[in-house]
């Protein structure tokens, strides 16, 4: 039995290790508070600190537990840490807990119970990550408490007495002592051993169960438990097979075991506890493997596939399916397993849920939508991707700097699951077959189901249900020629969003966390529309052309015959980030800039061109005066660009995005007013004066037209 298995551990290391005897027990153990001869001579010498230490946390632990102060000599005995350690390997305080059998005689068999143990929260230097420890090699027992009047031999003999199994020694003790039978069990997988090939412990199996009442008095959060609930329906599956009734106990909280359960009430309340009989049950704990509630949205979780279903439509899947169940009146009644399991008290609910990648599914009330990666992370050949990095980025200074930042980019979201970075790769190819795409295809694979590959028609569609359960997603030419710049204001608020509000079909609208990086393909600069302010893309025009054949088809193989996603996960998990910011502006690039120039309008390329003038140029052409003069109306650019059809709203509008431009107010000329601006050298015509202006202004307009 390995580390931490079912929720104790043994010493690897220690496997070899020799059990102790009783006289190696005893001779450890020279200083026990609780030996029967107090009075011996002993009792004269000082006291060990550290059985002093541990003796008072095992007089703690007793009392909080139950554990009569007359019943802890049978219970177990404490260890100081040097005895500890001889056991166990750890130097910690802890518990050595009795093993009986059926005739109360000692088994060569015990637990420890470590007294100190080290988690995240309170690292303790040499103590286990985990509470109990047993031999190594051995299998699991079960727990018979011995406590006064109680005869096992009797119990197992007799069908007519109740038996219950509880998780673990000190349930099993609380039960007992209170008057109910209960044995224990080291865990709630721990009623089988099935390194030797039992379903029911040995000592299990030699009770007499045909038609004997048995109950699990398992904790209460079996609720939010499902791996608990599996155990609960096994060992009831093996105790009918030989012949008992069993039923689970259904603890109602806040209290988790029945140890604690009973600090706060009486076995007679305990006796009134529902009890969830494991016949008729059985097709319900089967169903809660399969579906989960969930409270917010109102729906239901197909944890096979993890899409939400609406209750119509699971009704609907599970209509043929009828389970027997016990009406009012005491008599039987036929009914749907659906409708059955959703009035069940252990019914598995989930108040939320949110998208966690890296997490587990289930955490706690919340249920994470995340699956897993695609594959998990192997050492492997990388040499294809290296090529086809080689082509798509080349090895000029600019494509090597290019290839730098954009395996970081791929990079991060593996390294750092689920955050978002806010910048979009875009790859360019003039042609078909630029291996554009297939980059997106291969990186996708690392994620598995939560890449999604989407078209134009998904990204202006009402139903955005391709966002759920998502971190990656290709839009392959997503953009819409004719509305470009619509769309992709819509796309850069996707980018960087932290929540989505997912509209899906019979499910109403709910907010979910917006984990989606994006990667998109394009033939054509003129798709993606940037502006010379744009911070959200990174722009890369493939350079190798064409994918050669051979490339091709071992990119192909590799890709689709999941070879890929494993080896590639590794290698960008160790990709160095240093430098790399996921919340900064995209670099910009030669393919970004060419992309600017194509997605600009005939206004926009004449005022860039306008701005471009330097001072004294083109002043011998009276067709060209921009060179003339820094200071201008709006009405004289209009004019002289040809800009008759755009108004002057619009002609500022951009005027002023640009660098080294402002809105200067007015002016008076001839004693009519004018609004200028300054085309360039802004900070100089910002602190000059009127007559400054005025006469900067005369320089192109001699006062009769503007």
């Amino acid at each position: 039995m390995g580390a931490a298995e079912n929720g104790f551990a043994c010493d690897e290391a220690n496997s070899d290790r020799p059990r102790f005897s009783s006289s190696d027990h005893n001779q450890l153990s020279n200083g026990s508070a609780v030996a029967e001869n107090r009075g011996d001579e002993r009792d004269s010498d000082s006291p060990n600190p550290e059985y002093v230490e541990a003796y008072q946390l095992f007089e703690a632990w007793c009392e909080e537990r139950g554990i009569a102060p007359k019943d802890r000599h049978s219970f177990g005995e404490p260890l100081a840490r040097q005895q500890t350690a001889a056991l166990t390997g750890y130097a910690v305080p802890s518990i050595r807990i009795y093993y009986h059998d059926f005739s109360s005689k000692r088994a060569d068999f015990d637990r420890v119970r470590f007294l100190e143990d080290s988690t995240k929260d309170k690292p303790l230097k040499g103590a286990p990550t985990f509470r109990y420890w047993q031999q190594s090699g051995t299998s699991p027992r079960a727990y018979f408490p011995k406590v006064r009047g109680v005869n096992w031999n009797d119990i197992a003999a007799d069908t007519g007495i109740t038996i219950l199994l509880a998780e673990g020694e000190a349930k099993a003790w609380a039960l007992t002592q209170a008057g109910r039978r209960c044995i224990g069990i080291a865990g709630v997988w721990m009623s089988e051993s099935l390194r030797n090939g039992q379903f029911l412990l040995p000592e299990l199996e030699m009770i007499r169960w045909q038609g004997r009442t048995a109950e699990i008095a398992f904790d209460a959060d079996i609720r939010e438990k499902p791996g608990v609930q599996a155990a609960c329906a096994a060992v009831m599956r093996e105790l009918l097979n030989r012949g008992a009734k069993p039923s689970s106990v259904l603890l109602p909280g806040p209290e988790k075991g029945v140890d604690d359960y009973l600090k706060a009430h009486s076995v007679e309340e305990f006796d009134q506890l529902p009890r969830e009989k494991f016949g008729p049950a059985e097709p319900l704990y089967k169903l809660n493997s399969q579906v989960a509630f969930l409270y917010d949205p109102h729906a239901i979780i197909d944890k096979e596939t993890g899409k939400l279903k609406s209750v119509r439509e699971m009704r609907e899947r599970f209509a043929n399916q009828r389970v027997v169940t016990i009406g009012r009146d005491g008599k039987p009644r036929i009914r749907g397993l659906f409708e059955v399991w959703m009035e069940w008290a252990l019914r598995r609910d989930f108040t939320r849920m949110d998208y966690l990648p890296g997490q587990p599914r289930e955490l706690g009330d919340t249920w994470n939508r995340w699956e897993a990666w695609g594959a998990e992370a192997v050492d492997g050949d990388v040499s294809l991707w290296d090529q086809l990095m080689g082509h798509v980025f080349g090895t000029s200074q600019e494509g090597l700097k290019a290839r730098k930042y954009f395996e970081q980019w791929a990079a991060f979201p593996i390294q750092h699951p689920g955050k978002k970075m806010h910048v979009s790769t875009v790859l360019v190819g003039r042609k078909q077959g630029t291996g554009k795409s297939l980059t997106f295809n291969i990186l996708g694979s690392v994620y598995g189901r939560n890449f999604k590959e989407i078209g134009s028609e998904q990204l202006v569609s009402t139903f955005n249900e391709f966002l759920v359960d998502t971190q990656f997603v290709l839009g392959d030419e997503v953009t819409n020629r004719e509305d470009v710049r619509r769309d992709i204001d819509k796309f850069k608020r996707m980018i960087s969003r932290r929540t989505v509000e997912i509209n899906a079909k019979h499910i109403r609208q709910y907010t979910i966390r917006d984990c989606v990086n994006w990667g998109l393909t394009t033939n054509h600069f003129d798709s993606i529309f940037v502006d010379d302010e744009d911070r959200r893309f990174f722009m890369w025009e493939i350079q190798g052309g064409k994918l050669p054949q051979k490339l091709k088809e071992g990119l192909v193989e590799w890709l689709e015959r999941g070879r890929c996603a494993a080896p590639l996960r590794w290698h960008l998990g160790r990709v160095d980030l240093t430098g790399f910011d996921p919340t900064a502006d995209a670099p910009g690039t030669a393919a970004k800039a060419e992309a600017k120039e194509h997605n600009k309008s005939g206004l926009e390329l004449q005022i860039d061109q306008m701005l471009a003038t330097e001072v004294g140029a083109a002043t011998s052409n009276p067709g060209w005066p921009f060179g003339k003069s820094d200071v201008w109306s709006l009405l004289g650019i209009q004019l002289y660009l040809r800009l008759g059809g755009h108004s002057t709203r619009t002609i500022a509008s951009y005027l002023l995005k640009q660098k080294d431009t402002a809105s200067l107010g007015n002016i008076t000329v001839d004693g009519i007013p004018r609004k200028v601006y300054a085309i360039r050298n802004a900070a100089r015509w910002r602190a000059a004066s009127h007559s400054e202006l005025v006469k900067e202004y005369g320089r192109w307009d001699d006062g009769s037209k503007f």
